[in-house]
């Protein structure tokens, strides 16, 4: 009997005990939907192949089973005769090994207390949880059985055919329009508490909850699914094709429940967010406080790190002042850890590398590597994040991440072996080498044939530093508009180096995409690909879309850099909130600093910045509801602020209706720029810029900022 048969009961109308709801066109049928589609699957045409003996098989699960074949995955006499404690509280067959599959895969090490004297030819556990073979027991050479083991379990937990399966259209607990989202389940307040519970306990993994509950199951299913479709294209942290959030361990699952939660954004929804994070950041302290996560040469425990991380950027978005002060102390105890771990060397990687996760299976090896890039790449970023909202120096500095560059978001998302090795030599050559301590600290002229526009809101970023220097300098001398020739000019000729390497981008992708000559191999357009059928056209517009949102958050730290530097938001909105009350007479009053910033250039600077702000927002896709992150509603905020202050702090009478030599700044960016020179009467998309016309632009952000 098949594993199919012995899955299913009776046809409807048999003798069955059990009722089977789910029938085959065949005429087998089922009691699980999911039974169903996996016996579905071999009607089909085979189509998954085995990338070394290319065999041909229906099921990926079948594909996943013979790639065992390749490589020795036997257990050494001594763990043959018993599985760790791992295994058997989940019931798995055990791997054996110096540290089995699923205790790899978790990040802990084979234990046998639990379990002992369980078998009658268990090994001996000696002192310090050594295990002692038995006599007479062989052993294998410990790196080569570790290779062994690493790949093969690696084979296993790759998803071979696609992206994370879209919810099933005929499954009522799956159906989540994007009014109701993940809304459904806490109607029931015992899933709620029971997830709490399962947090506070805080098992090895989620695996035997999920197969405990299938109400569990499935919202854990849909939260993931949310989380790889809303925060994962904008913060690529975790290697999506081989996560399984089952077998993943609890703080990454954890997180992303609570992440999932949190987009959601109903109040249950979000008041279980920040409890999780609560009680995870409470253990995270704990964990990294131990003065053995601090010592050298041990084996990364990348998943805790992941977990630390993302909890790090959900409270950037959860913006809770209280939060906010606890990830702050948590960022800076986990850059201090990463940091005497050797996280930010390459050569400590490439020790990591041959000692701790040895292998040749380039899949394999490419992903680690990247794990530890993209952990760096993305923690840099965060840092400059709480550099922007905190007002505070950077804990990273970018000359010691000596790492290279993360490979492309399409490599970063190849769901199968088989597009994997399709994209891999398509992949910009010279990345990994290119270090990002080198493009953050020299001009990005150097690589300009591998930049992506990652790499250009990365390099955006680390110019974050400098701007809290001109700024804290400001406040000290309490100067609201510099003279030119400062070092801030250098400053923002940097900042426009990094804006043209955008521009020049965001035209190639525009071009390729409607271009009937485009070749897949072309660059940059393919490097957005996801999991799209790359033989119909309409990949291009989903890889454009891709492309587009991450060029619109690069394009807003550019212009809150700006801003910064030529008007500081501190100063302006005290001004704006202490002096711009009418007085009886009508009149307003403001400092001569704003007075003279006002009529400054740096102030018709500013004005076009905010305007840019404005138009960037209104252009942007509002179907995608994740496009402003925290430091995106900074610079809507901060370019509202100087709109406020340039209209209000203006001495002449309004005389908008009268008035017709005026400057359109909304546009023409040249005819901005020239404004900017020489300064005179000004409107924004045939609106005046004047106080009677001030809240009509003000909507204008309000309407925009909510659809983005």
């Amino acid at each position: 009997m098949s594993a199919d048969d012995d899955q299913f009961s009776t046809a409807p109308g048999g003798t069955g005990t059990t009722p089977a709801q789910h029938v085959c066109h065949c005429g087998k049928a089922f009691i699980r939907k999911e039974h169903l589609r996996r016996h579905q699957a071999t009607h089909q045409k085979p189509s998954y192949t085995c990338h070394v003996c290319h065999r041909s098989f229906t099921r990926s699960d079948l594909l996943r089973r013979h790639a065992n074949l390749h490589v020795a995955t036997t257990a050494p006499a001594s763990r043959r005769a018993r599985a760790c404690d791992e295994c058997h509280r989940s019931k798995l067959k055990c791997s054996g090994g110096p540290q089995c599959s699923l205790c790899g895969k978790r990040g802990v090490n084979c234990t046998f207390g639990d379990t002992a004297g369980s078998s009658s030819n268990a090994s001996t556990v000696g002192a310090g949880g050594a295990t002692a073979a038995p006599l007479g027991a062989t052993t294998r050479g410990g790196k080569d059985e570790l290779h062994a083991q690493i790949t093969t379990d690696f084979l296993r937990s790759l998803t071979i055919q696609t992206a994370p399966a879209s919810r099933d259209a005929d499954d009522s607990r799956l159906l989540v329009s994007d009014e109701t989202s993940l809304h459904w389940h806490y109607g029931n307040d015992g899933l709620e508490e029971s997830f709490r519970r399962i947090v506070t306990r805080s098992p090895a993994s989620l695996e035997a909850d999920l197969k405990a509950s299938d109400e569990l199951k499935y919202w854990v299913s849909s939260c993931s699914t949310l989380y790889f479709e809303r925060f994962h294209p904008h913060w690529l942290i975790l290697h999506a094709p081989s996560f399984d959030i089952e077998t993943e361990s609890l703080a990454v699952s954890a997180s992303i429940v609570m992440i999932a939660s949190w987009l959601e954004g109903s109040e249950d929804s979000m008041d279980l967010a920040l409890a999780t994070h609560n009680l995870l950041v409470d253990r995270f302290f704990v964990e990294m406080s131990n003065p053995g996560a601090n010592v050298r040469g041990k084996a990364w425990p990348i998943k805790l790190y992941e977990a630390v991380l993302l909890n790090v950027i959900f409270g950037l978005y959860a913006g809770k002042e209280e939060t906010l002060t606890r990830v702050v102390l948590l960022h800076s105890l986990f850059v201090s850890l990463l940091r005497r771990v050797g996280m930010f060397s390459s050569k400590s990687a490439a020790y990591q590398q041959n000692t701790h996760f040895p292998g040749t299976f380039l899949p394999y090896v490419q992903k680690t590597q990247q794990e530890w890039n993209r952990l760096c790449f993305y923690l840099f970023k965060a840092d400059t994040y709480l550099t922007i909202l905190c007002n505070q120096p950077l804990n990273v500095q970018p000359e010691e991440l000596d790492i290279g560059l993360p490979c492309s978001f399409a490599l970063a998302n190849a769901y199968g072996l088989d597009i994997f090795y399709k994209r891999y030599p398509e992949d910009t050559a010279g990345r990994a080498e290119h270090k990002l301590s080198s493009m953050l600290h020299n001009s990005p002229h150097s690589m300009t044939t591998m930049l992506l526009v990652e790499d250009i809101h990365i390099g955006l970023c680390g110019m974050s530093q400098r701007v809290w220097n001109v700024v804290q300098l400001r406040h000290i001398d309490m100067i609201v508009a510099q003279p030119a020739g400062s070092a801030r000019d250098s400053i923002l000729d940097t900042l426009n180096v990094w804006k043209l390497h955008l521009d020049r981008i965001s035209g190639q992708l525009t071009a390729q995409s409607r271009s009937p000559d485009f070749k897949i191999k072309d660059f940059p357009l393919r490097a957005y690909r996801k999991d799209e059928d790359e033989s119909q056209p309409a990949w291009r517009t989903a890889a454009l879309a891709r492309a587009s949102s991450f060029i619109f958050g690069a394009t807003l730290v550019f212009h809150l850099l700006s801003l910064r530097l030529y008007a500081d938001p501190h100063i302006l909105s005290q001004d704006s909130d202490q002096n711009a009350m009418p007085d009886p007479a009508g009149t307003i009053g403001h400092s001569k600093q704003v007075r003279d910033w006002r009529a400054s250039k740096d102030g018709r600077q500013a004005v076009s910045h905010a305007v840019a702000v404005l138009k960037a927002l209104e252009t942007a896709d509002t179907a995608n509801p994740d496009l402003l992150d925290p430091v995106g509603r900074v610079a809507v905020s901060t370019s509202i602020d100087v709109l406020k202050v340039w209209v209000l702090s203006g001495e002449e009478a309004c005389n908008c209706t009268l008035e017709t030599s005026r400057i359109d700044v909304g546009r023409n960016p040249a005819v901005g720029q020239r404004w900017v020179e020489l300064g005179g009467k000004v409107i924004v998309d045939g609106i005046a810029l004047c106080t009677c016309s001030l809240d009509i632009l003000l909507e204008r952000f309000d309407l925009a900022a909510s659809g983005a």
